[in-house]
């Protein structure tokens, strides 16, 4: 008799292997999910905070010179926009970020991923930059043209050959993945 009854104290209850179970697949669960995302987060801090230094690396009225997939937008009225662009394809980063800071101090940011525009619209300025040097001969100025009419076409001009950094500014907010205009961020 007592050997039945300390096998029945011995056993565990069906509800605390249930808990023991659900504490498991709970810490599975975070693993998985959470720890992710919070590296992700200061990823994406730390990655920001980058871009900010880079941006403000320069004197006041001086543009920056924008990392690997930036653009530097140069309006006909002599501003500048920078604009300091990560994306993911390199897979070291679960997001996307952009910041642009303006002559005049504004700043613009984008959490869209832009795929390589901003590598396309800084190639295509430095291509219309030798399209003019070579416009000096006539027989060269057709090219030029052409390229300036692709560009519209593609709804490019203001973001490679604005007149005014308005017009460069609110190019960057109607882009479809678009920019939004916020306070400056603190100095890193």
């Amino acid at each position: 008799m007592s050997g039945g009854a300390v096998s029945a104290k011995g056993r565990r209850r069906p509800s605390t292997l249930a808990i023991v179970v659900l504490v498991v697949f709970a810490l599975l669960a975070i693993n998985i999910a959470v720890v992710p995302m919070i590296r992700g987060f200061i990823a994406e801090r730390r990655v920001a905070q980058e871009i900010i230094a880079n941006l403000y690396s320069t004197p006041a009225g001086t543009p920056p010179t924008h990392e690997r997939y930036g653009a530097t937008i140069r309006p006909a009225d002599g501003s500048w926009i920078v604009v300091d662009y990560r994306d993911t394809h390199d897979g070291t980063a679960p997001f996307d970020i952009a910041y642009a800071l303006c002559s005049d101090g504004t700043w613009l940011v984008s959490d869209e991923h832009h795929c390589g525009k901003f590598g396309w619209i800084h190639a295509s300025i430095a291509e219309l930059a030798q399209l003019n040097a070579d416009a000096v001969n006539p027989d060269y100025a057709h090219w030029r043209d052409q390229f300036v009419a692709e560009c519209r076409a593609r709804g490019e001009h203001d973001l490679v050959f604005p007149a005014t950094l308005e017009d460069a500014k609110r190019a960057l907010e109607s882009l479809e993945k678009r920019f939004v205009e916020i306070p400056p961020p603190a100095r890193p």
